[in-house]
């Protein structure tokens, strides 16, 4: 059940040689030093998504530090690895846009296409959505060049996920690197959901989720969502087009539906892997556990600025269509924080314990007399997950006791200490009031209003286990005014930008 590559290598064999040799280096005048550095900043005016004003001060910056004499070394020695990292680094210095950055090239780079009129950045690309779905044409003949290279590397290395498994208590997992590009993907992908189709709950990891294709999340998303809906509108700068992507009409393919699905993230989780965590938390599809994630919502292209270099430039502005904002800079907050010092399977282990407990009350509620073999096995892997799964929780809260208080400052996503105490060893809360559900406006998210007269959006949970419908589940997933629920209410509603 498992699709797996090799992480590591022998340092004797011949690839572990090719990776240990040095970089070619390829010496750079000034007079191409300068010639690059005027190219990127020029196609940084001409593209970058936040408009002339930040892209001048992010210029001015770099034309500063080229001034100064920053970029001579690695330049004139030929070392583009290292010159680019000192552009990414000033390139992000003004505003932290992480998908502002330069890389080194072996091959000779092409000149890219003029982005103002690439169909890929405007409304050929919107008529697009979804067609090329089933189309039968090679990868290559439609992956964006810009994406090329990483696909070409993920034909060795497991293309868009690592591996898919079952856990204890019927959890099924699947964990996603990024979202490449490609019908191979979207084969992948068909054949991981098809794995855990009858599974009680599912999570999917998204922890070492590096960004990819931001159709690709379209794609998975798809599988957790019961019609076609729309998810982001993204902004092209370089056509001065706005787009709005939907999920597809999955329902001849083995869609997720009905029970409880978790996203796993950490603060590397970036880009498309976080719009998949911001927009499917949004419209009550997952529960997102982990620590909050980097922050990178400007999709972007890439542009030649020397014969070796490639640089990145965001041309786009992405919001999200369910909470009419956007995670650039601010990056997806976990329903279910898990601090980054539990240690790299923490996450993990607490989504485990949350969704064996569901599993377990779920049994619970089938009748005893209508109890057959199948469901008296499940409950009985749950109660055993259940138990180990409380166990290393309880360690991880032993040791966050032990550890000196200033370390839980250190994690903006770490969660206060009772708040992760419920997480860890309090059942899941109760199902709303009839009265709550009165404030219920879209499939899994309703409003409830507090006594201060504010709204909780909630995201609701239910989960369905041999034909039977079980106790919803909820997570708070953020706090608004009164004004901003009732216009959000009516966005959806009206199925409006």
């Amino acid at each position: 059940m498992a699709s797996s590559s090799s992480s590591s290598s022998s340092s004797s064999s011949p690839a572990a040689a090719a990776v240990a040799a040095p970089l070619q280096l390829f010496p750079t005048s000034r007079e191409d030093l300068v010639a690059t550095v005027d190219a990127l900043c020029a196609k940084l005016l001409k593209y970058y998504v936040l408009g002339d004003e930040v892209a001048s001060k992010i210029a001015t910056a770099v034309r500063a530090r080229l001034d100064a004499g920053a970029y001579d070394e690695p330049a004139t020695s030929g070392d583009m690895a290292a010159l680019a990292d000192l552009l990414t680094k000033d390139l992000q210095s003004v505003n932290g846009d992480k998908h502002l950055y330069v890389r080194r090239s072996e091959a000779v780079v092409d000149e890219e296409k003029d982005l103002t009129t690439d169909p890929n950045y405007g409304p050929k690309a919107d008529e697009e959505q979804g067609k090329d779905d089933d189309d039968g044409k090679d990868d290559e003949e439609q992956i964006p060049p810009m994406m090329r290279e990483m696909f070409e590397t993920l034909k060795v290395d497991g293309t868009s996920f690592h591996d898919v498994r079952r856990l204890k208590g019927n959890v099924g997992v699947i964990r996603f690197k990024l979202f490449a590009p490609g019908n191979a993907a979207k084969k992948q992908i068909d054949a991981a959901f098809e794995l855990v189709r009858y599974t009680s709950a599912l999570i999917l990891d998204l922890r070492d989720g590096l960004g990819g294709d931001g159709e690709m999340a379209d794609y998975v998303m798809s599988f957790l969502l019961e019609k076609p809906t729309p998810l982001v509108n993204i902004y092209w700068r370089p056509q001065d087009y706005t787009m709005t992507t939907k999920s597809r009409d999955f329902s001849k393919k083995p869609q997720y539906l009905n029970r409880p699905v978790y996203v796993l993230t950490t603060s590397k989780t970036f880009s498309a892997c976080e719009k998949f965590a911001v927009v499917s938390q949004a419209l009550g599809a997952t529960t997102v556990v982990g620590q909050t994630t980097a922050g990178g919502g400007h999709p972007c292209s890439h542009v030649r600025i020397h014969d070796h270099l490639l640089a990145s430039i965001s041309i786009g502005k992405t919001t999200c269509i369910a909470t009419g904002k956007g995670w650039e800079g601010v990056g997806c907050v976990p329903n279910v924080p898990v601090p980054a010092e539990w240690g790299a399977d923490a996450a993990l282990t607490v989504a485990h314990l949350e969704a064996a407990r569901l599993v377990a009350k779920a049994v619970d509620q089938i009748p005893e007399a209508e109890r057959r073999r199948p469901s008296k096995a499940l409950a009985a892997q749950a109660a055993e997950a259940i138990a180990e799964l409380e166990a290393v929780a309880k360690g991880y809260e032993t040791a966050a006791a032990a550890a000196p208080a200033e370390s839980a400052a250190t994690d903006p996503a770490a969660a206060p200490a009772e708040t992760v105490d419920v997480v860890v060893d309090v059942e899941a809360e109760t199902a709303p009031t009839a009265t709550r559900q009165k404030k219920h406006y879209a499939p899994g998210l309703y409003f409830e209003e507090q006594a201060d007269g504010t709204y909780d959006r909630r995201s609701v949970r239910y989960l369905k286990l041999f034909g039977i419908q079980t106790q919803m589940q909820y997570h708070r997933v953020t706090s608004v005014t009164k004004e901003a629920a009732e216009a959000e209410m009516a966005r959806i509603a009206a199925r409006e930008p």
